[in-house]
C-alpha cells in the first residue's frame, strides 16, 4: 500500500528534529537580536555557520 504524504513527512520529521537539536547545542538556544529582521538574519548566519563547520569536519579542512 502506498504511503500518504502526511506519512512521508512524519518520517522526515526525526531529520530536522536533529539539526535543531545540534544548532542549538552549538551556537545556543536564545537569539540576541531583537528586531525581527536581525533575529532572522541570526538564525541564516547560524545554519550558514552550522552548514560550513559540517563540510570542514567531512572534508576535514583546517
Amino acid at each position: 500500500m502506498p504511503r500518504s504524504s502526511a506519512d512521508l513527512r512524519e518520517g522526515q520529521r526525526w531529520q530536522i528534529e536533529t539539526v535543531f537539536s545540534m544548532l542549538k547545542r552549538n551556537m545556543g538556544s536564545a537569539l540576541r537580536d531583537r528586531s525581527y529582521h536581525s533575529q532572522t538574519r541570526e538564525i541564516r548566519l547560524r545554519i550558514l555557520t552550522h552548514n560550513l563547520a559540517i563540510l570542514w569536519r567531512k572534508y576535514d579542512v583546517l
